[in-house]
């Protein structure tokens, strides 16, 4: 069974997708076989972008296939070692789909007001919802100084959420290596890829975190069943 790492938000352009690229690209690169779900059925982003990745011949490959929800998607969860489910855009019954589909759900988010306070209205609406305040967290993406990580710290954690190390800065190079099939890993400038795989590296010690944590409970949950 797959290890599951969705990705959502209130709105878009806030690097759903530049975060499931790179993420896969990292969990290729380790040998694990993984798939992006992409869920958005209009803009079929993820799936266009794999198509422009494959004709310029960059390897790794990256799955990617366009599905009307991650119930579709779950059901190839058989066939990887982790699959990223790539939300749409203020689809709200989708978002709580993912989250609890999900053993880690990030949601992306700039670290300014206008932004962060439906983010954190999101989270809480899961919440509510049953989802565990354990498996959800923030990525800061798009930021245009420091000043704006230290504040957009300081404001999800104090809304009670935990907060991926690192941000990716928005810079016009990770545009224009995505243009290219390309991952914010692979840009031209080694800053940016340095930037990137920080924030990557913070989501892969959080998914080494819950697996570890799930080995763990396995055999008190053995215990108790027999």
């Amino acid at each position: 069974m797959a290890m599951v790492i969705g990705l959502g938000s209130h709105k878009g352009g806030v690097g759903k997708t530049t975060f499931a690229r790179a993420i896969a690209l990292v969990a290729a690169a380790q040998d694990l076989t993984v798939h992006i779900a992409d869920l958005d059925q209009e803009q079929q982003t993820a799936f266009e972008w794999a198509q422009r990745r494959h004709e310029s011949g960059r390897k790794p490959d990256i799955s990617v296939d366009v599905y009307a929800g991650p119930d579709q998607a779950m059901r190839r969860a058989d066939e990887f070692d982790i699959i990223v489910l790539d939300g749409p855009a203020r689809a709200k019954a989708m978002a709580l789909e993912i989250a609890e589909a999900s053993d880690l759900f990030i949601q992306p988010t700039k670290g300014v007001i206008d932004d962060m306070a439906p983010a954190v209205r999101m989270f809480h609406e899961l919440v509510k919802h049953g989802v565990p305040k354990s498996k959800m967290v923030f990525a800061l993406h798009g930021v245009l100084a420091a000043k704006e990580i230290e504040d957009g710290m300081a404001y999800l954690t104090g809304a009670g959420y935990e907060v991926i190390k690192g941000s990716m800065f928005m810079q016009r190079g990770y545009g224009d290596a995505q243009n290219f099939g390309l991952t914010a890993l692979e840009t031209k400038w080694e800053s940016l890829n340095v930037d990137a795989a920080r924030v990557v590296a913070s989501v892969v010690r959080k998914v080494r975190q819950i697996v570890e944590e799930r080995e763990s409970a396995a055999p008190e949950a053995r215990k108790l069943a027999g």
